[in-house]
């Protein structure tokens, strides 16, 4: 898709999320068509900018997710890209990306990593992984656990 494009241009962009100290301008149009969880919160009206601008204080606030995380399901939702190698080295958890896509409701991305997860599971690492499966509600499902929007 030739939306990857979009994501970098910021010229038309009518949505500011804050997530982790770092500021995120989106496309709700690009947003509500790719994800029933963002189109949920915007056709709510919760938390919504006043004529689309982006305020200091008007910005979404996403809490419990990583500003990569964020930034990688961006990137998937407007491009269809799932997360390159280079994500993982700048500190992309895999259990995180997984549980944020499902809160999301991006189920390709969620199987990606979910995939990736498991072929990545080895007895060396396997107590870790649970750990982190645990703190983060991998394959919960739960739809929103864990995340929250104020």
């Amino acid at each position: 898709m030739a939306y990857r494009k979009l994501l970098e241009d910021t010229e038309l962009t009518d949505v500011t999320f804050a997530v982790d100290g770092q500021l995120f301008l989106a496309h709700r149009c690009v947003l509500s068509w790719r994800s029933p969880s963002f189109h949920t919160m915007f056709d709510s009206g919760k938390g919504m900018h006043e004529g689309g601008s982006h305020t200091a204080g008007k910005d979404i606030v996403i809490k419990d997710v990583s500003a990569e995380v964020f930034r990688v399901l961006l990137r998937f939702l407007y491009a269809h890209t799932p997360p390159e190698e280079e994500d993982f080295w700048e500190g992309l958890v895999v259990g995180e990306m997984a549980r944020v896509s499902d809160l999301f409701e991006a189920s390709e991305l969620y199987v990606h990593c979910v995939k990736r997860f498991t072929e990545e599971l080895v007895v060396c690492n396997g107590i870790e992984r649970l750990v982190l499966t645990r703190n983060s509600d991998v394959g919960a499902g739960g739809g929103g656990n864990g995340l929250r929007v104020g």
